[in-house]
């Protein structure tokens, strides 16, 4: 998770010094698939893949830390032919050297919300028939409101400044064994009934573990949503900041009809990166709500102008209130209906 990307440098080295090759058939793993209804691009993988990370609350430590040395020595599938099938339609394309693959379908009347994908291997031999599915997330072209939530101390109790709790997170924990920031469920569900358009959550972490955050987010109870993950292949592990300022760019070109609540936490850079966003996009950045995290001295001047908490359970209505105030902002703003002859 986001942690992974202060300490990754030794963990990475650590990772590729331990793990063995795994033998396993190959897969296919949607990685990210969100759009409009015109506009939706799918992200995904193949693998020679390893056992998955168990979600086990009775598994022990070395059980999790060999399932994590697994997941990060996954071997990669470049040069191989995907079909990708999205309410009806096919889009073809070739991973890349990574085994990522990416495709953008422009569907005429696709209603938002979420919708099956696919995704099968063509070629070559032996990977023939591999298969993935997912769901690609459809958000409206707007008006409307989308919650965009960094995972790591935010939702995910991680402790990324203390290094000793970080590894054994990192390294020692599976699903069913992290901890959930206190309420943080509860206030992204109500966030949605509150009338959001979804959720998506940017992390660090690397993609390799995408397996582990879906299971998290199911066992907590989080909204489901589009998770972007870093790419070690292509993004610095050890470079953040301007890693989650391309990916929120990025974001609002794809979904530009919407305004953002940006949710983070103290630990990091979260504050500055949001704020100076908030300020080059004012009318894009709806409001700024940041989890004070404990391990982090308190340093009110660089939260100037963000909501902070301690733990959601505190303020359980923080993130649906901003929500309900700038869909009634939208309300009055729109233009009255035209009547038809």
């Amino acid at each position: 998770m986001r942690g992974l990307a202060a300490g990754w440098g030794v963990l990475w080295t650590v990772t590729l010094g331990a793990a063995a090759p795994a033998a396993a058939a190959t897969t296919v793993h949607i990685l990210d698939a969100f759009g409009t209804p015109g506009s939706v691009a799918v992200r995904g993988r193949v693998l020679m893949d390893p056992p998955a990370m168990k979600a086990d609350r009775r598994r022990g430590p070395l059980g999790n830390l060999k399932d994590t040395l697994d997941a990060m020595e996954s071997d990669e599938v470049p040069n191989a032919a995907v079909s990708v099938v999205l309410a009806g339609e096919t889009r073809k394309a070739l991973t890349d050297a990574e085994g990522i693959f990416e495709v953008e379908f422009t569907p005429q009347a696709l209603l938002p919300g979420t919708h099956a994908v696919a995704a099968t291997v063509d070629g070559p031999a032996p990977h023939v028939g591999a298969h993935g599915t997912g769901q690609a997330f459809v958000f409206p072209d707007g008006p409307g409101v989308l919650i965009v939530s960094d995972v790591d101390d935010t939702v995910v109790q991680t402790n990324i400044r203390s290094k000793r709790r970080l590894v054994d997170t990192v390294l020692f924990k599976n699903a069913s064994q992290l901890e959930q920031v206190p309420g943080a469920a509860a206030a992204y569900q109500a966030a949605v009934k509150a009338g959001a358009s979804g959720v998506v959550y940017l992390s660090g972490s690397p993609i390799n573990f995408a397996p582990r955050i879906r299971a998290f987010f199911g066992q907590a109870g989080l909204p489901d949503g589009p998770l972007l993950l870093k790419d070690f292949g292509a993004d610095n592990p050890l470079k953040q900041e301007g890693y989650k300022r391309r990916r929120l760019l990025a974001l609002l070109k794809k979904v530009p009809g919407l305004t953002v609540i940006l949710v983070g936490d103290s630990g990091e850079k979260d504050p500055e990166i949001y704020r100076a966003l908030q300020q080059e996009f004012p009318g894009r950045v709806g409001g700024i709500v940041i989890r004070q995290s404990p391990q982090a001295p308190a340093a009110p001047a660089r939260l100037t102008g963000c909501t902070v908490v301690n733990h959601y359970a505190e303020q359980p209505d923080v993130l649906a209130s901003k929500v309900r105030a700038l869909r009634a902002a939208q309300a009055r703003d729109a233009p009255p209906p035209q009547q038809s002859l």
